[in-house]
């Protein structure tokens, strides 16, 4: 019995760096349509500091909703050279379809549903590999962990700008020291 698989991506993000000349961006992944008409997908651009979602049919348009991987977001004129790009897909996570006790169903109408439950596991998964994780016993707070790594990276930004002060400092002195030492060796004592 030959089996028949209807999700063939195991993945709910793309990531892109942009060329400069690029419009269009393949979404090697399954996404359907909100009711609204917009795809399940969000895009984000930015240079990794500056991140911004973008908005669909503003920002760009969206082809091949609901096929297997032959979407793609495309843009009226290129991002910029090395900016980012992140599509990933953004399905709501509702059960919709109501099957009663008793009553045929549509087998294409399951299959359905269940690519929709897996879609959602897929886009889970992808947002866990991208948290912070806890040892389960450790009674840590991963939103206190968070705050104390922000802290450090300033305090090493700040301790950077005053370490690039100091030097600034030192080039200072030693142009004073060489212009004096000039003076000195220019002069006969």
């Amino acid at each position: 019995m030959e089996e028949k698989l209807t999700l063939l991506s195991d993945t709910s993000k793309v990531n892109y760096v942009a060329d400069g000349s690029a419009t269009e961006f393949p979404v090697p992944f399954k996404f359907d349509n909100n009711a609204d008409g917009t795809a399940e997908i969000k895009v984000y651009f930015g240079d990794g500091d500056n991140i911004e979602v973008l908005t669909e049919n503003t920002d760009y348009t969206v082809e091949g909703s609901g096929a297997e991987i032959t979407g793609k977001v495309v843009f009226a004129s290129a991002p910029a050279e090395n900016s980012k790009l992140a599509i990933l897909r953004n399905k709501p996570l509702l059960q919709e379809a109501d099957y009663v006790n008793g009553q045929l169903f549509d087998m294409e109408e399951l299959e359905n549903s269940l690519d929709g439950i897996y879609m959602a596991i897929q886009q889970l998964n992808e947002q866990i590999s991208r948290a912070l994780l806890v040892d389960p016993v450790s009674g840590d707070d991963p939103n206190g962990i968070v705050q104390t790594v922000l802290e450090y990276k300033n305090a090493a930004q700040q301790a950077a700008n005053e370490a690039l002060a100091a030097v600034a400092e030192a080039q200072e002195v030693v142009d004073k020291l060489g212009k004096l030492a000039d003076e000195i060796n220019g002069e006969v004592i």
